[in-house]
């Protein structure tokens, strides 16, 4: 050959396109035994593409090392994408970067491949070296403070207190999420309930919740009720004072499975009134399933002089799908002691349409269908043989933060087999009033004429630190 005949640089070029840009049965072992030289400049890109797209990633990233054309980031990808994750480190540990904007890129990608594949801390180092003064400094950091909020606790706590590439924000939401999970708190919740126009009954609750070293929370609470007599003009309204014992399982955000339960007692000084409740809950993902049993008595006055109780079985799943609908379904059962039983199917469905920081607005569907043993309107309790009611209306939830400001209130309106159309109105308000004060608010209210309960919840919580 005349490479071989005169081999001067000119003609080894000239031997090697040829190779290059022709097919032959021998291109690539040919290709292969070219050594590495920086006077092949001319086609150093073309080599390192042929390459790697024949799966030759070593000899890709040396001819990569001398082309002009293909930056420090491409051939890190190249390592990446092949999950080559060791050779990918030792690479950007020992590449002899050509200047310092280079390494810089080279940094910045690797906080990528890091975060991508779960390495938090490790792309943290990396991010804290970064010089302020570079123009890219601040989205890297933006970046790493949204990474940071949903990191586990034991990271939360090791960086917090640590490091100025924190934004105050980031340090004061999770300073906050820290003491709901674990602080002890004191917690005073009124919650008021009527019968159509009446107050049916008034409850006060005070409640010490102390969290042990397992993050589980024992709550010990004093009760003190008022339940009027609504039958009989308000003549024989009952006082009931007690006790309640619950236990939480681990008390965490993002935790997939929780369980709890509580036991207690009322009394009216002459009659002892218990309660139960026993519930699961399991999140993962895009999904949430939930299920939950009571045993309570029948909270009015007909209930209560007749030793009458409630035993109910909720359960409740939730979807996330891909498209952003959200779908839940609800099914509630209560047998009461007097015999009579009812069933209850909901089935909703929402679709977010105006979305702007933490605001969103929801369409909303919503069917529901009941069946039970008796007709009763609200004395001893609310029931109906067959009920079916369809409706839609709008919501909006506002989220300002990963657990500092929560509202969501929706509009409802509905088509009711029993009492022709009726409108719903619920809130669900939740923020923090000082550091260690949170104020939790939920009411639910109906236009109906003939079937329909109104409640109203407000709860203050003092944390101690």
């Amino acid at each position: 050959m005349i490479a071989e005949l005169n081999p001067s640089i000119e003609n080894r070029i000239a031997f090697i396109s040829s190779y290059l840009w022709n097919e032959s049965d021998d291109k690539l072992a040919v290709l292969l035994k070219i050594p590495l030289n920086t006077e092949y400049k001319y086609f150093a890109n073309e080599l390192a593409w042929y390459f790697y797209d024949r799966g030759y990633l070593l000899k890709a990233l040396e001819w990569a090392s001398i082309s002009n054309k293909i930056t420090i980031d491409t051939q890190m990808h190249w390592l990446f994408e092949a999950k080559k994750y060791e050779q990918l480190n030792s690479f950007y540990l020992t590449h002899k970067y050509k200047s310092e904007n280079e390494k810089l890129v080279a940094d910045k990608t690797m906080i990528d491949f890091y975060l991508a594949r779960d390495m938090f801390m490790e792309a943290w180092k990396i991010a804290i070296k970064i010089p302020n003064s570079h123009h890219e400094y601040k989205s890297i950091q933006k970046k790493m403070n949204v990474f940071y909020l949903y990191q586990n606790r034991n990271i939360h706590k090791e960086l917090i207190n640590d490091n100025s590439f924190l934004y105050e924000k980031t340090k004061d939401s999770i300073h906050r999420i820290i003491m709901l999970e674990e602080n002890n708190l004191y917690n005073f919740e009124p919650s008021l309930s009527t019968n159509r126009t009446d107050i049916n009954n008034f409850d006060k609750k005070m409640t010490y919740s102390c969290v042990n070293k397992k993050k589980n929370a024992h709550n010990f609470s004093f009760t003190q009720s008022s339940v009027n007599d609504i039958m009989n003009n308000k003549e024989k309204n009952i006082s009931l004072y007690g006790f309640n014992y619950k236990f939480e399982s681990i008390r965490l955000f993002n935790q997939q499975f929780q369980y709890s339960g509580s036991f207690g007692f009322k009394t009216d000084r002459n009659k002892y009134f218990y309660n139960f409740n026993t519930q699961i809950s399991y999140n993962v993902e895009n999904n949430f399933l939930s299920a939950e049993y009571t045993a309570t008595p029948v909270r009015n006055n007909v209930g209560l002089e007749n030793y009458m109780y409630a035993n109910t079985l909720n359960l409740y799943y939730e979807k996330n799908f891909e498209n952003k609908v959200n779908a839940s379904s609800f099914f509630e059962g209560n047998y009461y002691t007097d015999d009579n039983y009812d069933t209850t199917i909901s089935l909703s469905v929402n679709y977010p349409v105006i979305n702007y920081g933490g605001n969103t607005f929801r369409t909303v569907l919503e069917s529901s269908h009941s069946f039970g043993s008796t007709n009763s309107e609200g004395i001893p309790y609310w029931m109906t043989i067959n009920r079916h009611f369809a409706g839609g209306g709008m919501q909006y939830q506002l989220n300002s933060d990963i657990d500092r400001t929560f509202i969501l209130i929706d509009g409802m309106y509905f088509y009711d087999s029993y009492s022709s159309f009726f409108s719903r109105y619920r809130a669900k308000i939740n923020f923090h009033l000082q550091k260690y004060f949170t104020v939790n608010f939920n009411g639910e209210l109906y236009n109906h004429d003939l079937y329909y309960s109104n409640t109203l919840n407000i709860g203050l919580s003092y944390y101690l630190h």
